[in-house]
């Protein structure tokens, strides 16, 4: 690969440049070697990248159109009250927002313009920071939907449901919350550049990386690096935390259609809605502990080396995303399609 130009005062990898004085050979070859896989594409691990674009691209387009469909669904159900409905409605868009961007990172593995840095700092790798940031902070404001959802489902069946009006108030300003908060720890890195070792610089931040289908990030020493370090063990607090609730709403809907039958529609309304939020935040944690799981390096034996073993991995994990992502836009199809003329449609949950 043709060595590329320095760009300003920093080092770019693929330059064929000596060690700087001072500096430990060894180190410098280690770090040097992981800018060009930051900054290049080489797919020496790939046995077949273009099956491997081919999918990624199909699942960001499926995702994609699902998860518009179900919006379409969402805001046509009339059973569903006007808090529930804004946060399912942001929820689907911005499932569909993920699929586009693995629409954008498969593309990554067609030519290098997600890494480019000519003209920094507007370049590809200036994209790739956008994209990136995005993808995180959808991934946590669809979480926190979830979560809130199952939080006012609670709330409207227990305290004789005088909780529930105030936690429904100002609800499109939660919503815009929700999406502007995770934007906070990511946003700040685009456009800026991390020393990674002597004179070698790279784009701060996350930034996908087509060579191990996955996004590492540079830290440039701010504040919200432990922020974001975090963020897993908060995901999975959230996770339990939600699957509890959503099991003592279940409980608590079932009791109260046992006790009362003239609120039988009502109640049925209700379980359809909890149930519709156990399994989605089920498949959340099936994605979490999958993602976690020490046993899957099995399925790799005859990986030659720990970053062969990481991008069989991250392509099994794009695959898995992607099927889960899509499944969860049918649902959100299938439970908010028209009712059927012998239902009340003035239910609301």
């Amino acid at each position: 690969m043709k060595p590329r130009l320095i760009v300003k005062r920093w080092t770019l990898a693929g330059e064929s440049l000596p060690v700087p004085k001072g500096y430990d050979p060894t180190d410098y070859d280690y770090f040097y070697s992981k800018m060009q896989y930051r900054q290049y594409y080489y797919p020496i691990f790939d046995d077949d990248p273009f099956s491997i674009t081919f999918n990624t691209i199909l699942f960001g387009q499926t995702s994609f159109c699902v998860n518009l469909l179900g919006f379409y669904f969402i805001y046509g159900n009339n059973r569903l009250g006007n808090a529930i409905k804004a946060h399912l409605l942001s929820d689907t868009i911005l499932r569909s927002l993920i699929g586009l961007t693995q629409i954008y990172f498969g593309s990554c593995l067609l030519n290098e313009h997600c890494l480019g840095m000519s003209d920094w700092p507007w370049s590809g790798a200036l994209i790739n920071q956008i994209v990136s940031a995005l993808y995180f902070s959808a991934q946590i404001s669809v979480q926190l939907h979830e979560l809130l959802i199952t939080l006012s489902r609670l709330f409207a069946i227990s305290f004789d449901g005088v909780y529930y009006h105030h936690f429904s108030k100002g609800i499109w300003v939660q919503v815009i919350a929700i999406l502007l908060i995770p934007l906070i720890p990511y946003t700040p890195t685009i456009g800026s550049l991390t020393n990674v070792y002597a004179d070698l610089w790279t784009p701060a931040g996350n930034m996908y990386d087509p060579n191990r289908h996955s996004s590492e990030r540079y830290t440039n020493g701010s504040f919200f690096d432990s922020l974001i370090y975090s963020i897993e063990n908060i995901v999975l607090v959230a996770f339990l935390l939600a699957l509890f609730t959503d099991i003592v709403t279940l409980y608590k809907v079932r009791e109260r259609m046992e006790k009362s039958e003239s609120n039988a529609e009502q109640a049925r309304a209700d379980i359809r809605l909890s149930l519709q939020m156990l399994i989605i935040h089920s498949m959340n944690a099936f994605h979490w502990v999958f993602m976690r799981m020490p046993q899957m390096h099995t399925l790799f034996t005859d990986a030659v080396n720990t970053d062969e073993y990481i991008t069989r991995f991250a392509v099994t994990l794009v695959n898995v995303s992607g099927i889960l992502n899509i499944l969860l836009g049918f649902l959100m199809i299938y439970l908010n399609r028209p009712i059927k003329e012998k239902e009340n449609p003035n239910i609301k949950t």
